[in-house]
């Protein structure tokens, strides 16, 4: 871990602590590894997630702020913007990151991405229950049974 990276993150935790988020928490993991934090994401104001606590992961590269964290939901989340492993469908953890973002904004723009509508366009994207009907609806062939012969009926009951 460079130097450069060590100060970033004390301060950003240093930030955290003076400026508490009400929609949001994190610390090292354990309280003191400063590469591997805990966080979670609560009091979100959406139906969906109303009463319902969060738990992320995030590990912190020796390249931070350079290169994004990563961070992933330990706990099952429903949104159509959270992978079933728990990845997050973000454009900031992947080719929008910009050194500006904190621990803090990531964790905003996350809370965001909970409560926003589905991200249209995803590669890889967890279907939703409406798209997996709709798809075996129109991907499954419609079989009739063939028509009765009447006439062979006839016969063989004669």
């Amino acid at each position: 871990m460079t130097s450069f990276c060590l100060k970033r993150v004390q301060r950003e935790l240093n930030e955290m602590s003076k400026y508490p988020s009400n929609i949001w928490t994190a610390r090292p993991g354990g309280g003191y590894d400063l590469m591997k934090w805990e966080a979670s994401i609560h009091n979100l104001d959406d139906p969906r997630h109303r009463g319902k606590k969060y738990r992320l992961l995030i590990e912190i590269s020796k390249d931070y702020p350079i290169v994004p964290p990563n961070v992933r939901f330990i706990d099952r989340v429903r949104s159509e913007n959270v992978y079933p492993d728990g990845e997050i469908c973000l454009d900031i953890l992947k080719e929008n990151w910009s050194p500006a973002f904190t621990i803090g904004t990531l964790l905003e723009s996350i809370a965001s991405v909970l409560t926003d509508s589905p991200v249209t366009g995803l590669d890889h994207k967890a279907p939703t229950i409406d798209e997996l009907v709709r798809h075996n609806i129109t991907s499954m062939p419609l079989r009739l049974p063939a028509p009765i012969d009447r006439q062979m009926l006839r016969q063989r009951d004669a």
